[in-house]
């Protein structure tokens, strides 16, 4: 274990600079003492990466202004930033999340619900992590406070209702959301996990491999792929997802439109949705998979 204090001391500086003696920063408290840092030498930085690099590891926690428990960041560590030459970060969301899965936290014992971990799970902690993170970035690389942070998020699955999340309750502090197959619709969802094996069941016939190919293959080839990232929010989804119904995120994107765009013909609804919410189905691909994408 390294010395700490370089990471410590750019929390030090980005409090005194904004006159906040008391360690507050919109109402989260951070904790100095919390802080470790480690360098770490031909290490992957987690998340199924194989690939090596030499980065400083570091953690700090926080605790919300009035109330106990800490939440927990990592850099580095367990993130996908890396491979970019960015700084990456994960959140514990204050109920231990890198061990715990919401359903484990989401009761008390008297079966009442836990609100403070619902809305951190929700969309609370990724929003909070993304503020202190920026904050400590300029810090630590010495930038001046006017700089520009770009911030990306990108995710799959519960990660791609995440990203969705923060669009709606953080959006102004990102420059681009990738949001893949996002799970919410959870209804529809249940019984999209049994609906393939039914199907196959009532019809008592069970496609070979070499037919499935061919489907996928005469899919791909009369697939067009017409999209690039340049707006806020990019959203696609596998039409190929056997767990997610590929159809919840064309209905949440016409929701979006009907709500925003209701009083607009629908020639120009979708050209001014599609400005900054772009959303594709991606044939053949199944959920959180490499494959053709945009």
């Amino acid at each position: 274990m390294k010395n700490a204090e370089p990471f410590s001391s750019a929390i030090d500086h980005f409090l005194l600079n904004q006159g906040l003696f008391n360690r507050t920063l919109l109402g989260i408290d951070l904790i100095s003492s919390s802080v470790t840092a480690s360098v770490m030498c031909n290490a992957t930085s987690g998340m199924g990466s194989t690939t090596t690099y030499t980065y400083c590891n570091a953690t700090v926690a926080y605790t919300h202004t009035g109330k106990g428990g800490e939440v927990v960041l990592k850099y580095a560590d367990a993130t996908d930033g890396l491979g970019y030459g960015a700084v990456g970060g994960a959140t514990d969301a204050g109920y231990d999340a890198f061990s715990n899965s919401y359903d484990e936290v989401v009761l008390y014992s008297n079966r009442s619900i836990n609100w403070d971990a619902t809305h951190m799970f929700g969309y609370q902690a990724l929003g909070e992590m993304t503020l202190v993170t920026k904050a400590l970035t300029k810090s630590f690389y010495g930038t001046s406070s006017d700089a520009k942070i770009y911030t990306y998020y990108e995710g799959c699955s519960d990660g791609g209702r995440e990203g969705v999340n923060q669009v709606l309750h953080w959006g102004e502090q990102y420059d681009g959301v990738i949001s893949r197959a996002p799970a919410f619709r959870f209804a529809q969802q249940q019984v999209l996990h049994i609906f393939s094996s039914m199907v196959e069941d009532t019809l008592g016939y069970y496609p070979p491999p070499y037919e499935l190919d061919k489907m996928v293959n005469a899919i791909i080839a009369a697939y067009t792929d017409d999209i690039a990232l340049g707006g806020k929010l990019l959203h696609y989804h596998g039409e190929s997802d056997s767990s997610i119904p590929a159809a919840s995120s064309e209905r949440y994107w016409q929701s979006v439109r009907s709500v925003m765009y209701g009083d607009m013909s629908q020639e120009k609804s979708l050209a001014a949705l599609e400005d900054w919410y772009p959303a594709r189905a991606t044939a053949a691909q199944t959920r959180c998979s490499p494959g053709r994408t945009p």
